[in-house]
């Protein structure tokens, strides 16, 4: 019966599930919403996951204290190494936010002003000299992308045209996204 069913048989039953936390948030989030439909449609009395809240989700692109001393720590000039120096710095210093940072386009670093146009900002940030070394660097070692114009790109994004995803490029200098 419904009334049996509870928040805590729901959050037990997905305890034992072999998936991501995301994976879980979503499927219990489409439940609820689910379970919302029948209440309005008059199938159940009350939604027996209404009070329920939802895992909260880790922060997809968030890099952590020690992924950054990690990334400082690297030493190489690989394009590897030089993406991971340039992307750490604009966050790490600058404090760009993973969507500011896969936004970038090639033009928004204006080298002879030494400093960066964010577009969401609305504005120019001035770089100092380690960001723009490790920006002219990665530029250096970019691959050349036909078609593409975003700053950042990983191998998938390269070939769309379109803008990396800052989990994708975690992923790609070998962080956990």
């Amino acid at each position: 019966s419904w009334q049996q069913i509870t928040p805590d048989v729901f959050r037990e039953a997905v305890r034992g599930w072999r998936a991501s936390e995301s994976t879980k948030r979503l499927y219990l989030s489409s439940l609820k919403t689910f379970l919302d439909v029948l209440v309005e449609q008059r199938r159940i009395f009350r939604n027996p996951l209404a009070s329920m809240r939802l895992p909260a989700l880790p922060r997809l692109g968030s890099l952590r204290p020690q992924d950054v001393a990690r990334a400082v720590a690297v030493v190489g000039d690989t394009t590897v190494h030089v993406k991971l120096r340039a992307v750490v710095a604009l966050v790490a210093l600058h404090g760009l936010t993973p969507a500011e940072v896969t936004q970038l386009r090639l033009d928004d670093l204006r080298r002879r002003n030494r400093d960066l146009s964010v577009r969401r900002r609305r504005r120019c940030l001035p770089l100092d000299p380690l960001t723009f070394d490790a920006l002219v660097a990665y530029l250096g070692a970019r691959p050349a992308t036909p078609g593409n114009s975003y700053l950042f790109v990983t191998d998938r994004s390269a070939k769309s045209g379109r803008a990396a995803h800052f989990a994708g490029i975690l992923r790609e200098l070998g962080f956990a996204a």
